[in-house]
């Protein structure tokens, strides 16, 4: 699939209608029935390259380090309060080898939703928190 799409990949949620097309003849999980195959890549990496293709691949590390460079310059305390949240989305993503469905599942919406948390407490400020803001 990547090879076929390395630019924009599938799309995204696309990987189980595309994959019949890439199968190996009698794949268990091909379903010429149905048209449809395997749900997901069950790797995070290569789910984003099959869905989102390098260019998807790219945005996924620029935001990385984008949220490594706001980690390293925020605050002490501000880093402190970010941690359980910083450590939740870690563990959303650890299992890189296998994970659950990141873009057709509940799973990407939970990671989304504790990244959200995580840069709200990473980029509050002490003022902020006093104020109610």
């Amino acid at each position: 699939m990547i090879a076929a799409n390395p630019w924009t990949g599938v799309g995204v949620r696309g990987f189980r209608y595309a994959y019949p097309r890439y199968a190996l003849p009698g794949d268990p999980f091909a379903t010429p029935a149905s048209r449809e195959g395997a749900f997901y890549a069950h790797q995070i990496v290569l789910e984003i390259l099959s869905e989102s293709g390098v260019l998807g691949l790219a945005l996924w590390l620029l935001g990385a380090a984008l949220a490594l460079r706001m980690w390293r310059r925020a605050p002490q305390d501000a880093r402190a309060r970010a941690w359980p949240a910083g450590v939740a989305v870690l563990a959303a993503v650890f299992p890189l080898n296998t994970t659950l469905a990141f873009y057709s599942a509940w799973w990407g919406l939970l990671f989304w939703w504790l990244l959200a948390l995580w840069i709200g407490v990473l980029g509050s400020t002490d003022a902020e928190r006093a104020h109610g803001a």
